[in-house]
């Protein structure tokens, strides 16, 4: 049984379906097939069985998920540990939610990367949620993302900045013209949020509102076109839209703070290029 072979394995059990699999693999369909026929020959045992368009772990299949799962993570740390020799592997694996990435992104794909073009860094866009999750797998390094206080006693918190959420709204949209908003106005408007976005749940719940939300979206360009073009109005950090002559920012009357910072795992091997990445995002927002 090959590394590969394993790789394979663990990633079609992931993604559910080969197709899915193949493109996060980048490779073909058929060759992801045949390398996971020659692994079932190889071991004397059926270990996926079609249901559907999915396909579903025999017991088999079950055992051994199991078993490869702590395999490959002990490989691959005893790879970085052998490339790790000066503390410096040269890639760095972090996540953040949509609202986040609209600070972060910018900077490490611009700014970091120009200082420090020989480090990978790869970026995962999940949800607030998935993203701690990650961590606490150590299937990252760290995570970029809003928090008011630390909550989980195994990762480490730290504070980079604050920013204050507006309602965002076109200027032909009655409400434009108010110097405040209630939340239970914004409620009534049509709304686009940026998907991952737990702290404006959060406010709805606790203001007992049922927001009308028509759209989400992963990317902020779209939602800030949608409130540019009058299809809807949005609920974003001011910073993010100041600049944007075609959307109009008004205060909440019960401010919502954004807080906004760098979360860690206790425990976790701290590498120079990680501790290099903190540095530079501190004294960004210093």
């Amino acid at each position: 049984m090959k590394i590969m072979q394993m790789r394979y394995f663990m990633e079609i059990c992931k993604q559910g379906t080969l197709s899915k699999a193949a493109t996060s693999l980048y490779i073909s369909q058929p060759a992801l097939t045949l390398a996971i026929r020659d692994l079932e020959k190889q071991l004397g045992i059926r270990i996926f069985k079609r249901v559907g368009k999915n396909l579903v772990l025999t017991l088999e299949g079950e055992f051994l998920r199991e078993k490869l799962g702590g395999l490959l993570k002990n490989f691959d740390n005893i790879l970085d540990e052998i490339h790790d020799f000066s503390n410096n592997k040269k890639h760095i694996r972090l996540a953040m939610p949509a609202m986040t990435s609209s600070w972060f992104t910018p900077l490490i794909l611009g700014g970091f990367k120009k200082l420090h073009p020989d480090i990978r860094v790869d970026i995962a866009e999940v949800s607030s949620v998935k993203a701690l999750q990650m961590l606490e797998q150590e299937e990252v390094e760290l995570v970029l993302t809003s928090y008011k206080k630390a909550h989980i006693p195994s990762l480490l918190y730290i504070s980079v900045f604050e920013s204050e959420f507006y309602f965002c709204t076109n200027r032909d949209n009655p409400l434009s013209k108010n110097e405040i908003v209630n939340i239970s106005d914004v409620a009534k408007e049509p709304l686009a949020l940026l998907q991952g976005g737990y702290v404006l749940e959060q406010l709805f719940e606790e203001a007992s509102v049922h927001p009308n939300i028509v759209f989400k979206s992963k990317q902020l360009h779209t939602i800030k076109k949608l409130v540019a073009n009058n299809i809807a109005s949005a609920l974003l950090p001011k910073d993010i839209v100041d600049g944007d002559h075609d959307i109009v920012t008004i205060p909440l009357k019960n401010p919502l703070k954004f807080h906004s910072g760098i979360v860690t795992k206790k425990g976790l091997k701290e590498y120079s290029d990680v501790k290099t990445l903190i540095a530079f995002l501190l004294k960004k927002f210093e």
